[in-house]
């Protein structure tokens, strides 16, 4: 009996389970915790949200591998979005800027055309001696308002350079600002001999008034002196050279100026206004 009991407490004890050593989780090196302190991981001690939401630096750092490309991705698409709205904006801003510029051409030359016919009209009347419609003309010549300048949003104040504020106050210049039409073909013409701005203002401005009143010479002179006396001849080779270039050698700018400048009596032809646009190449 007592030796059956004894086997008995044998295989009790060869039933029981043997002990399960817990593991120690391992400890989390300390550059994982300084790159996940780098992209904002806060301990958990320091974690102020919902702790079920606390992620330990390991994770922290493994889901921002997976994250950040994604998120350079959706900051380049974003960025690339941003560069075309700005060139959208910018595209709308110049064409709204050349739409004013010309409603505001088109304002000032109907202006001065209208005053061009009433004056024209006066010329008649005194002629006549009939000094009623003259007082009538004249009183319709003060009812003309001058369009204003219209100024860009974008720029509201621009910025006069100094040089050429002393060239358009010199006396010999100041055809630029009483005329219109030989203002408009100077700023055309200094763009075709300057596109690029390399040219100091001053060299500009001196080959664009000898250009002026080369093509616009009747406006500078008297034309009773332009008339050869008797005695004079005519010299030779004085007629200008032809160029070779037509009309139809003209850019799309410069025959949308010729229409205006054959039109308004700047220059009798198209030939005439082609022939001083190629001279200078």
């Amino acid at each position: 009996m007592d030796q059956l009991q004894e086997r008995i407490q044998e295989e009790q004890l060869q039933e029981e389970p043997p002990e399960v050593e817990l593991e120690t989780p391992p400890e989390t090196p300390p550059e994982v915790i300084q790159e996940a302190i780098d992209t904002g991981w806060i301990p958990k001690e320091d974690f102020k949200g919902d702790k079920t939401r606390w992620r330990p630096p390991e994770e922290w750092v493994e889901r921002g591998k997976t994250l950040i490309p994604l998120i350079n991705t959706q900051l380049r698409k974003d960025r690339a979005e941003l560069v075309t709205m700005k060139a959208e904006l910018e595209r709308n801003r110049k064409t709204t800027e050349k739409l004013l510029k010309m409603s505001e051409t088109v304002g000032i030359r109907e202006y001065e055309r209208a005053k061009r016919e009433l004056t024209q009209k006066q010329v008649a009347a005194v002629g006549d001696g009939d000094v009623a419609t003259w007082q009538e003309l004249e009183d319709q010549k003060e009812k003309l308002t001058k369009p204003e300048p219209i100024v860009s949003a974008h720029d509201p104040e621009p910025s006069v350079p100094p040089e050429f504020k002393t060239w358009v106050d010199k006396p010999e210049n100041q055809w630029f600002t009483d005329d219109e039409d030989m203002a408009v073909f100077a700023n055309a013409y200094a763009g075709k001999i300057d596109p690029k701005g390399e040219m100091s203002i001053t060299t500009r401005c001196e080959k664009v008034a000898e250009k002026v009143k080369a093509v616009f010479a009747h406006k500078f002179t008297n034309p009773n002196r332009s008339n050869p006396s008797p005695v004079d001849t005519p010299s030779v080779g004085g007629e200008p050279k032809p160029t070779g270039k037509t009309y139809a050698d003209l850019p799309a700018d410069a025959k949308k100026q010729c229409g205006i400048f054959t039109k308004d009596g700047t220059f009798k032809t198209k030939e005439d206004y082609t022939r001083s646009y190629f001279e200078e190449e």
